[in-house]
């Protein structure tokens, strides 16, 4: 899982997982564009861990699912 692969292959090989994604690639607005997938899976919580036991860096953490309607998200 160390080979760059850009958003649309990401959601094609891990959706409906969620996926941690290092160095992220965004454009100029900072839209997630591509990046190495570190770790994935259907445990949000377990993702997350994995970014505590990672060294500092840049990392962007996607959701491949879909999001129920009556879900909001804050950021």
């Amino acid at each position: 899982m160390e080979d760059i692969l850009t958003l649309q292959e990401i959601e094609a090989r891990y959706a409906p997982e969620w996926v941690l994604i290092g160095d992220p690639q965004t454009d100029e607005s900072l839209r997630l564009q591509a990046g190495k997938v570190l770790f994935h899976g259907s445990d949000r919580d377990e993702v997350c861990r994995k970014v505590m036991d990672s060294p500092p860096g840049r990392y962007a953490l996607r959701f491949l699912g879909e999001h129920p309607e009556d879900v909001v998200l804050v950021l």
